[in-house]
C-alpha cells in the first residue's frame, strides 16, 4: 500500500536457505561445475587441434621456403644400379641426367657372381648358339 508517507518496493537481499533449497542449489552448482569442466576440456581439444594445424602449416611453409631459397626440389627420379666391374663397385645412375649419385663397393658375393658369368661366357664362345643350326633333309 502506498501513501504519502509510505511506499512499498522490492529489493534483492540475502536470505537463509532451507534444506530443500540448499539441495536444489547444490545440484545446480554440480551441473554448472561439470559444464565448466567440459567447456574447458573442449577448449583444450580445439586449441590442440589448432596448434597441430598451425605446426603443419609451419612445416609446409619451411619446406617451400627452402625450395625457393635453394631453387631446387626433391622429386622421385628413376635410377639404375650399374656394375662397374673394373672398380669393383655398384653405381647408382640417374636415368634422366646419367649422373652417378651413389657408389658402393661390391660384396664378395657380387664379385663371385661376375667370375661365374665370365667363366660361363668363355665356355659358350666355342659352341653354336641354339636355333642357328641348319636342319638337314629339307
Amino acid at each position: 500500500m502506498e501513501t504519502r508517507d509510505k511506499t512499498t518496493t522490492t529489493r534483492e537481499l540475502a536470505c537463509k536457505l532451507d534444506d530443500n533449497e540448499l539441495h536444489e542449489f547444490t545440484e545446480k552448482f554440480a551441473e554448472k561445475d561439470n559444464e565448466l569442466e567440459q567447456a574447458r576440456s573442449d577448449a583444450k581439444a580445439v586449441a590442440a587441434e589448432h596448434k597441430a594445424k598451425i605446426d603443419q602449416i609451419q612445416v609446409d611453409r619451411d619446406k617451400l621456403r627452402s625450395v625457393v631459397i635453394n631453387k631446387m626440389v626433391d622429386r622421385q627420379i628413376e635410377c639404375t644400379w650399374e656394375a662397374d666391374w673394373k672398380a669393383k663397385q655398384w653405381k647408382l645412375v640417374r636415368n634422366d641426367t646419367k649422373q652417378v649419385i651413389v657408389r658402393e663397393t661390391m660384396s664378395k658375393e657380387d664379385l663371385q657372381g661376375n667370375i661365374n658369368l665370365q667363366a660361363g661366357m668363355k665356355k659358350e664362345k666355342g659352341k653354336k648358339k641354339p636355333g642357328k643350326s641348319k636342319k638337314k633333309g629339307k
